[in-house]
């Protein structure tokens, strides 16, 4: 049982570990972002239907980037506006 239990794991060698890091670092990542992106458009797509999404996207893009609300504040604002549209058409 001994034997079992004093066994060292040996470390791979400093190239392979940079070849891996070097893989990590800029395919998956590559990866990850070109995903992100595909999935993003697909929601764009199927979020804006009309005039009024669009008025409330431009409306939370520049109250994002002008004034830096906190993104609570974006999808509660978003939310009220798309029901005062559904309550009022």
């Amino acid at each position: 049982m001994r034997e079992y239990t004093t066994r060292r794991v040996q470390k791979p060698h400093p190239e392979l570990q940079i070849l891996f890091g070097w893989f990590l670092h800029y395919t998956v990542n590559a990866a990850v972002v070109a995903l992100i992106l595909a999935v993003s458009l697909a929601l764009f797509r199927s979020a804006i239907v009309d005039g009024w999404t669009i008025i409330i996207l431009v409306v939370g893009f520049v109250a994002l980037l002008r004034f830096q609300v906190d993104s609570l504040w974006l999808v509660l604002g978003g939310a009220f506006l798309g029901l005062a549209h559904y309550l009022l058409v």
